[in-house]
């Protein structure tokens, strides 16, 4: 930038920032009686605040499900001051799954692992 009254160049100055990454987490992953497990939870990308991001659900490392997490979560857009539209739930076809783990998937297509929870009897 240049001052118009001194004709001196001055430098801008430029520092790191942090952004957070994408956030969310699984409020309860239940066995069902047919066999099949029951997921429910949030996730968010601070980045993008208004729009709902993919989870990917894990089982044994694979993953078994991906969705969009568009179900409302007024509890969570209270707290985080975003879209209320971040939840999300899923039934999970039969599996003898111990624990389940979701990553949540950013604008720029990057995932970050955020939560694992075991798996409770119906």
């Amino acid at each position: 930038m240049v001052d118009a009254s001194t004709g001196r160049g001055s430098f801008l100055n430029f520092q790191e920032v942090e952004v957070p990454g994408p956030m969310g987490d699984i409020n309860q992953a239940t066995a069902e009686l047919d066999g099949s497990v029951s997921v429910t939870g949030w996730a968010l990308d601070p980045t993008q605040p208004n729009m709902p991001p993919t989870v990917r659900i894990y089982v044994d490392g694979l993953v078994v499900s991906e969705l969009i997490a568009d179900l409302p979560r007024p509890d969570v857009a209270e707290f985080f001051q975003v879209d209320e539209r971040c939840g999300f739930s899923v039934n999970l076809p039969a599996t003898t799954a111990s624990a389940v783990c979701i990553d949540v998937v950013d604008r720029f297509g990057v995932s970050r692992w955020v939560a694992c929870q075991d798996v409770v009897g119906a």
